[in-house]
């Protein structure tokens, strides 16, 4: 993977597209769920809790098309195609 993530990275991409406090509340839930999973699993829990937490980027401003966008986004800040298909793969 040539470029990691990091979490604040993940978090200001995050609430540029995502502004309300109930999909903000379960995109941290759904980061702790992964993050636990992943410890669970020896897998990398920094890299999987960023992909929960950005999941659901594209959701409040294109909630008919979730996850057409989410691509686009993350590709724009030059996120790995791995880490764009886990975010793309949940749908």
């Amino acid at each position: 993977m040539a470029h990691k993530p990091t979490r604040e990275e993940a978090w200001a991409i995050l609430t540029e597209h995502v502004k309300s406090p109930s999909l903000l509340s379960h995109v941290l839930a759904v980061e702790a769920v992964t993050r636990h999973f992943a410890r669970k699993k020896s897998a990398d829990e920094e890299l999987w809790g960023i992909i929960g937490l950005v999941h659901d980027v594209d959701y409040e401003e294109h909630p008919d098309e979730h996850l057409r966008h989410a691509t686009e986004i993350l590709r724009r800040h030059g996120w790995p195609e791995e880490c764009i298909r886990a975010v793309a793969s949940h749908g």
